[in-house]
């Protein structure tokens, strides 16, 4: 066992005394649950009250309303575009199909029709260039009668869409199915869309799911819809629109400080109070936390000085208030060390720093 000799002890021990009173003073910051001095603004600390959980309570939206307006039905009729394939029948003339039809893989009979070009017509017997882009079903049929009364005698004309390939949304994220859904003549919803895309993964977070339409991106938030009585259904989407829904693990809460772990913690769908966060992260140290200084930091504005919210969990009903405090999308939780813990660590600092420095003089001077 090494021994300090008591000479580098007193011309040491004078520096490091001196180095500890300025830590102690001045350079604490350092330790966890110290405060460095800054030019900015310093935050207000918010005390985690009862009151203050009340005001959390969520209300209704005005945003909302403005959603369901912007993706309301604009036309609930089906409109053809290029690409789609139309079938189109003649009472009493079988012979009026499309000439290169082709033949049913497995032998039997099946439907086929006309194609709409990439000009919008399609070709139909007799009459020819039919315009179909941007009509319904029932504009061309109405077309196609008019222009056959002049070679068949009262023509019964039918008219469907079997091919739906013009209009299409997309929708990835944590879908169980990304990729691309035809838009038909049931109208497309968000809901119909994350139906036919195997549905929202577990992974999902369905508060944070955003809608790309003419350049802009729309927030939808999907229990928000539900609070007030609404729901994925009445997001009606067009033709282009893209649907993104988030993984939870992008927007996670961060815990720090005397917990048993500290990690990012993931959100539920957008939902997750302190108590849950700190019970996720092992819970709060009951050695070497401080159960006053519970900080909830959050950053809105980053030119801005940052929201500090503490709580005082230091008796049963500050525990009940963490289970009640709703924490937003990248909060920081950091629970403070408690002092007598900042002052072991200090000196175990201090300590091994005068050996480290004893050590290498020694091994210096050949000793």
């Amino acid at each position: 066992m090494n021994v300090l000799p008591l000479t580098c002890l007193k011309q040491s021990g004078r520096r490091w005394m001196a180095l500890a009173g300025t830590l102690w003073l001045g350079g604490c910051a350092i330790a966890p649950g110290m405060h460095a001095p800054s030019t900015h603004e310093a935050p207000s600390i918010t005390l985690i009250t009862p009151a203050l959980i009340a005001a959390q309570e969520p209300k209704e939206d005005p945003q909302i309303a403005a959603l369901l307006s912007t993706f309301s039905v604009t036309n609930g009729e089906y409109r053809i575009g290029p690409a789609d394939i139309l079938a189109i029948g003649v009472v009493q003339h079988p012979e009026l199909v499309p000439p290169d039809a082709p033949p049913a893989r497995d032998g039997t009979d099946q439907p086929f029709g006309f194609v709409v070009d990439a000009t919008g017509y399609l070709n139909y017997p007799y009459v020819g260039g039919v315009e179909a882009a941007g009509k319904t079903v029932e504009q061309v049929r109405a077309e196609l009668t008019r222009r056959l009364v002049q070679y068949i005698r009262e023509p019964q004309v039918a008219v469907r869409v079997i091919g739906f390939r013009s209009k299409r949304v997309y929708v990835d994220g944590a879908v169980r199915l990304a990729g691309s859904q035809d838009i038909t003549d049931v109208p497309m919803t968000l809901a119909l869309a994350l139906a036919r895309s195997g549905g929202i993964a577990t992974s999902s977070d369905a508060s944070k799911i955003t809608i790309t339409r003419g350049g802009h991106v729309y927030p939808v938030d999907l229990h928000a819809l539900v609070r007030v009585g609404h729901g994925a259904e009445g997001i009606h989407l067009r033709d282009g629109d893209r649907v993104h829904v988030a993984e939870s693990a992008d927007n996670p809460v961060f815990v720090a400080g005397e917990v048993g772990q500290a990690h990012a913690v993931p959100m539920h769908d957008g939902a997750l109070t302190l108590g849950d966060a700190l019970a996720l992260s092992g819970s709060v140290s009951q050695i070497g936390s401080n159960p006053r200084g519970i900080y909830v930091v959050r950053v809105q504005d980053i030119h801005a000085a940052p929201q500090v919210y503490r709580l005082d969990a230091s008796s049963p009903t500050g525990l009940a208030l963490a289970g009640r405090f709703q924490l937003q999308a990248r909060d920081l939780v950091y629970v403070q060390t408690a002092g007598l813990m900042r002052w072991n660590r200090i000196t175990s600092l201090l300590l091994s720093s005068t050996l480290s420095t004893y050590n290498l003089q020694r091994a210096a001077s050949g000793q």
